[in-house]
């Protein structure tokens, strides 16, 4: 039912935008896409992200049981070896999973409103109808109100996908 509201939001305020001001609506149509291509950059991000944490741990156990071969085999030197490295690829990752969670959950929706204004300004100054102004601005809000809802989903949607990736080993083991 949630999803089918914010599909239902995202309709209306197209159509509420292609009644009073079509460029709003095409601008509309390219946000949309803009969104879409964000999104995969973000899940892309969160994957390698997820995949750098794990890989950290794994690592971390896998020290943790050689540790004596270590001490009676490896110099004290060489102990730590790659370790800041590990580090510094998981702390890049973050930072650019960070990077395209900003702009997904902040610049989509408040970027719609600046980019929408902008394009309402044209028909503003040309002394458009108050009521084709204010249909326009009521679409506006509405797909604001609609990119925040789409936005956050993603953000879950991204999430819930990565953990099923990281479990379905488990579920396939289980069926055989």
């Amino acid at each position: 039912p949630i999803h089918k509201l914010k599909c239902l939001l995202s309709a209306l305020a197209a159509v509420v935008l292609a009644t009073a001001t079509p460029l709003l609506a095409l601008l509309l149509m390219v946000w949309v896409a803009f969104t879409g291509a964000l999104a995969a950059v973000y899940l892309r991000r969160r994957t390698g992200w997820v995949d750098r944490r794990v890989g950290l741990t794994h690592d971390l156990i896998e020290r943790m049981v050689g540790h004596r071969t270590r001490i009676a085999q490896q110099p004290r030197e060489q102990w730590h070896e790659g370790e800041d490295e590990t580090l510094e690829r998981y702390v890049h990752a973050s930072s650019r999973m960070d990077d395209a969670a900003v702009w997904l959950l902040g610049i989509v929706p408040r970027g719609w409103m600046v980019a929408a204004l902008a394009g309402l300004t044209p028909a503003f100054v040309q002394g458009g109808s108050p009521a084709s102004l204010a249909v326009s601005l009521g679409g506006i809000l509405l797909a604001v109100r609609a990119f925040e809802r789409l936005t956050g989903g993603v953000w879950s949607l991204a999430g819930a996908l990565i953990a099923w990736r990281q479990t379905a080993v488990v579920f396939r083991a289980a069926e055989r």
